[in-house]
């Protein structure tokens, strides 16, 4: 019974007790308003007290603190909130008490107070990182409250990058929303060169090029962007001298306010200086356009520029194919890779005979890319592109390449040559060893000495040498005779017998002029007419033998090698010759007594020796060499060592002083120019004249090129384009403007096409064959 009693007085007490309340983290932060009932608010204030652990102590203070704000009684609220950040701040619930702060500075408007609890809660994002977009929207939503003036001054402070940069991210939302575009522009500036990483990079620079296409823009003003300093200035005052004739022309006879200015930023200078030369000239002198600069470099680096200002980069010098479609925004009226390839590549199909085409070409960016333009221009003609190769820019001697295109590898065939007369020298050695000892074993001789002083003694032992007729072999094909292999068998033979102090061989003349006294060739050479001969001049022995050329299908043998790269990338030539680059012969040689004329020794050899190497095995026509003027002249006379002595086709670095002094060296070599001074055209001597007599100087194509586009510039300010967009998009849509070279037109990529005049050089000066467009 007593137990029973105890039992029912705990079932009572634990019926009396409080429930267990449970809030979490993610509920505090599901919204800013959370229930928390009075049952609630009595437990987590009794939890300050209680708890068993900071955490415990901290949940009761936040949830206390909840309870007031969803009142708005802040004044109650802060004591709870402030009491967490006081002693818990490191923990989740001082953390969600410090947005809660937040919040309460937020709606009373005490944005400064709310920027402090934010600066503290920026430092504790990497501690909290779950929860780092809280952080952020109370960022924003402190400066959505507040006014732009506001703003910038909490920007000026700079207290935290973070807080700089969602500063000034509103500012521009701001103005835009306004179309308020020159603030706006100017605040984007400021954001996009601090704030590249930012996540409201993409969004800024988006609005930046749509707000610049409506800032007003001075249509009469050009920046120009040339060298004028430096060892560069002499080529920038070529440019400028053609851009201030067309400039003249243009402003003579108008008012002030009708004239075109422009606005010269030095290209030299030192770059950050440079950059804000650039600037300035767009933002504050309002341009509508950039001319320049000279270097293709420079294009590179001001591309990200005229990218975020939309404005036209205009350049009359600037080559490199890697600009190609490198933004819609830049343009150009000079030579391009694409252009003279394409050029020189339509003269070949459209006015030679020429197909079949090989390329040497350096390896460097300048020369893949007229290789992969002339190769595919060729193709599109129908063409033939048979092999293409590459050398190192540095080279100068291009025995590898020239071979690898079909040259006679003349150092290799010499190589051959000599094995083969060391080889055919043994063969005889060895024959003549085999020879002797019969001679002795059938004249029973006594042994051959070999020390000096026993030879000296047999030499005077000896009564008769054994007199020995060596005939010349007889040749039995076309080819011994060219290579001369008989005479080399028979001498090799002779020199090798004659060593042997007990024999006695007879001069090759003796033999030689006993075959003239019988009116015998060495071809009508048999056994008997060989046996008279050895009797006739009293001979002992005859030697006598046949050279058999064996039949082949081919005259020619395959001297092209093959390229092989090792798994670590170097490289290297193999020659695989086979069995039909030989010409292949039987040696017999026969060794006969004249007094009975018995056999006393025969044997038969297997000689090889190497085909000439075929000429041109490519089959090529013509090659084309787009290398520097100075690689062309050594390049041009290699080409005839190596036995490919073809028409050659060139690029446009051959229009160059450098070649008029080696005019026989590279005499026939065809390439394009975009100018020629002296072609008879009107509008391009009209403007020689002019030039001539402001600058007393001939002008350049620099010069010339300048000339035009400053007058392509007047053609968009006489169609009253008013905005930098306009601007781009008048050079864009350019279809028939007539340059001082000829019709003149962008491509879609802004790339210019253009005429180009083909010269081919001839030993007395250069020869002009054609006008061909570069497309």
């Amino acid at each position: 019974m007593k137990k029973i009693l105890i039992l029912f007085f705990i079932l009572i007490s634990l019926s009396c007790a409080p429930k267990k309340i449970i809030k979490t983290y993610d509920l505090a932060l599901k919204d800013k308003i959370i229930p928390v009932s009075e049952e609630e608010f009595n437990f987590y204030k009794k939890q300050i007290k209680t708890g068993k652990s900071s955490k415990e102590k901290a949940e009761g203070a936040f949830w206390a603190g909840q309870y007031f704000y969803n009142k708005n009684n802040y004044t109650e609220s802060l004591k709870y909130f402030e009491y967490n950040e006081k002693y818990y701040k490191d923990i989740i619930w001082g953390f969600l008490s410090l947005l809660r702060l937040t919040d309460i500075y937020l709606d009373s408007k005490d944005f400064q107070k709310a920027l402090e609890k934010i600066l503290i809660l920026i430092e504790m994002r990497h501690a909290f990182s779950q929860y780092q977009q809280e952080i952020y929207e109370r960022l924003e939503n402190l400066f959505l409250k507040q006014d732009e003036k506001e703003i910038f001054a909490i920007y000026e402070k700079h207290v935290h990058k973070l807080i700089d940069e969602y500063a000034l991210y509103s500012l521009c939302e701001k103005k835009f929303e306004k179309k308020n575009y020159d603030e706006f522009l100017k605040y984007a500036n400021l954001f996009l060169s601090e704030f590249s990483d930012s996540k409201f990079y993409d969004d800024i620079n988006k609005k930046f090029k749509e707000a610049i296409k409506f800032k007003p823009v001075n249509n009469r003003k050009i920046g120009v962007i040339l060298p004028l300093s430096g060892k560069e200035m002499e080529l920038g005052e070529m440019i400028k001298k053609g851009i201030e004739l067309a400039l003249d022309e243009y402003n003579e006879g108008k008012n002030e306010e009708e004239k075109v200015k422009l606005i010269y930023i030095d290209e030299m200078e030192e770059e950050s200086k440079f950059f804000q030369e650039v600037i300035k000239v767009i933002e504050e002198e309002s341009v509508i356009a950039l001319l320049g600069p000279l270097y293709s470099k420079t294009v590179n680096k001001l591309l990200p520029v005229i990218e975020k200002y939309n404005i036209a980069l205009f350049s009359s010098t600037a080559a490199q194919p890697d600009l190609t479609g490198k933004s819609s925004y830049f343009f150009r009226n000079c030579g391009t890779a694409k252009g003279q390839a394409y050029a020189i590549a339509r003269y070949i199909i459209e006015n030679t005979q020429i197909k079949n085409i090989g390329i040497l070409y350096p390896d460097n960016a300048f020369g893949r890319t007229l290789k992969n333009f002339f190769s595919e221009k060729i193709k599109n003609l129908k063409g033939n592109i048979v092999k293409d190769v590459s050398f190192e820019s540095k080279k100068n001697d291009f025995k590898d390449e020239l071979i690898l295109l079909g040259g006679v590898n003349t150092n290799l065939l010499k190589e051959q040559r000599a094995k083969e007369k060391i080889i055919l020298s043994d063969y005889m050695k060895k024959v003549s060893n085999k020879i002797l000892n019969q001679i002795e074993i059938y004249y029973n001789l006594p042994k051959r000495e070999k020390e000096k002083v026993k030879v000296e003694q047999a030499k005077k032992n000896l009564t008769n040498k054994v007199k020995i007729a060596l005939l010349h072999f007889v040749p039995q094909g076309d080819n011994i005779i060219k290579y001369e292999i008989d005479n080399d068998a028979t001498k090799q033979l002779s020199f090798a017998m004659a060593k042997d102090y007990r024999v006695d061989v007879l001069k090759q003349k003796i033999t030689d002029n006993e075959m003239n006294n019988l009116g015998v060739e060495y071809e009508d050479l048999d056994r008997e007419i060989a046996l008279n001969i050895a009797r006739n001049v009293r001979t002992d022995i005859l030697v006598w033998g046949q050279i058999i050329e064996q039949e082949t299908n081919t005259i020619y043998a395959n001297f092209m090698p093959e390229l092989i790269v090792d798994e670590n990338g170097n490289s290297k030539t193999i020659y695989n010759f086979s069995e039909n680059d030989y010409f292949n012969y039987v040696i017999k040689i026969y060794v006969v007594s004249v007094a009975d004329e018995a056999v006393i020794y025969e044997t038969k050899l297997d000689y090889s020796k190497i085909k000439e190497p075929s000429p041109n095995p490519l089959q090529l026509e013509a090659f084309y060499i787009p290398a520097s003027d100075k690689k062309i002249v050594l390049i041009k006379d290699q080409l005839k060592f190596y036995n490919l002595d073809l028409p050659v086709f060139s690029s446009s670095t051959l229009a160059s002083n450098y070649i008029l002094n080696f005019l026989e060296s590279v005499a026939g070599v065809i390439y394009p120019q975009e100018f020629y001074p002296e072609s008879n055209e009107e509008r391009l001597q009209e403007f020689i004249t002019k030039y001539k007599e402001k600058y007393v100087i001939s002008p350049s194509v620099l010069s010339t090129n300048s000339y035009d586009m400053m007058q392509i510039c007047e053609g968009a300010i006489d169609k009253k384009v008013l905005s930098r967009e306009d601007f781009k998009n008048y050079l864009k849509n350019l279809r028939t403007y007539n340059s001082l070279t000829g019709l003149f037109y962008f491509n879609f990529d802004g790339e210019p096409i253009i005429d180009y005049y083909i010269m081919q050089v001839e030993t007395n000066g250069v020869k002009f064959l054609k006008k061909i467009k570069g497309e």
